[in-house]
C-alpha cells in the first residue's frame, strides 16, 4: 500500500459520500473508533459510520499531517475539522466548529485496508463545540 492510497482515503472523508469512504476497506475489515468506543465491520459498517459522521458534521474533513508505512502496516497523524450541525450519539448539535488532532494505526491486505484503529480525544472535541 502507498502513501497516495492513504491520502486518497483521508480525502474521501471530505466528499460527504459514505460509499466512497467505505470503498477503501476490504470485506473482512475492522474499523475501530476508540473515542466512540465503537467497532464497525467491513465496508457496510464503515459506510454506516460515515453516514453517522455526516449526520452530525456535514462538512467533515480529514487532513493527513504525517503518514509512515512499513510493509503492510501504517501509522498516520491527521486533523479532523468541521461544524457540529447535527446530533451525534449523546452529543446534541451545537453549530460550533472544531479542529481535533488524531492518529490511526492501519493494516493492509487484499489491496485494501483490513484493520484501522483511530485514536482521538473526545473531550477536546466536546470543549471546542461547547459541550464541556
Amino acid at each position: 500500500m502507498s502513501e497516495a492510497y492513504l491520502r486518497d482515503y483521508y480525502a474521501s472523508w471530505g466528499t460527504g459520500d459514505p460509499d466512497r469512504v467505505a470503498a477503501f476497506f476490504a470485506e473482512a475489515a475492522t474499523f475501530e473508533d476508540l473515542a466512540f468506543e465503537a467497532t464497525f465491520e467491513g465496508p457496510a459498517g464503515v459506510r454506516e459510520f460515515a453516514k453517522l459522521t455526516y449526520t452530525g458534521v456535514p462538512d467533515f474533513r480529514v487532513e493527513p499531517v504525517r503518514i509512515v508505512i512499513d510493509g503492510t502496516s501504517a501509522a498516520a497523524a491527521w486533523e479532523m475539522t468541521g461544524t457540529h450541525r447535527g446530533d451525534l450519539p449523546g452529543l446534541p448539535a451545537t453549530g460550533k466548529p472544531f479542529r481535533v488532532r488524531a492518529s490511526s494505526l492501519i493494516r493492509f491486505g487484499e489491496a485494501r485496508i483490513v484493520e484501522m484503529v483511530d485514536y482521538w480525544n473526545p473531550v477536546q472535541f466536546q470543549r471546542q463545540v461547547g459541550l464541556v
